[in-house]
């Protein structure tokens, strides 16, 4: 395949037990779901996009609904055993921060020794 690098004349292709060898699964990044999060620990956690309108979802319309979305977001932060990192997009004025952050604030981090 010209211009892609994968079938250049003196590449080796990569056998995947090499690959499968050195990948450390205790390592790696993990993408999850808040609901998907419940039950788990890890290092660290970064909480990303906590805006208004995300946590809780502007759909929440009601006590219960919003309710919910906070004990999520409690999942999301007790998650980690270490370093929780968590931001918000400030780009737009539209775009306040979540009403479960701290008032005033939109970026963190904060660490457990």
């Amino acid at each position: 395949m010209a211009g892609t690098g994968l079938s250049e004349p003196g590449m080796l292709e990569p056998e995947w037990s090499d690959v499968k060898a050195r990948v450390n699964p205790d390592a790696a990044l993990k993408l999850s779901t808040l609901r998907n999060a419940k039950g788990r620990e890890f290092e660290a956690v970064a909480m990303i996009d906590l805006r208004d309108g995300r946590i809780p979802f502007f759909k929440a319309d009601t006590q219960d609904k919003i309710d919910e979305a906070r004990r999520l977001f409690y999942v999301g932060i007790t998650r980690t055993r270490r370093y929780l990192l968590y931001g918000t997009d400030t780009t737009h004025c539209r775009n306040r921060p979540s009403p479960f952050l701290k008032a005033g604030t939109g970026l963190g981090l904060c660490w457990n020794y």
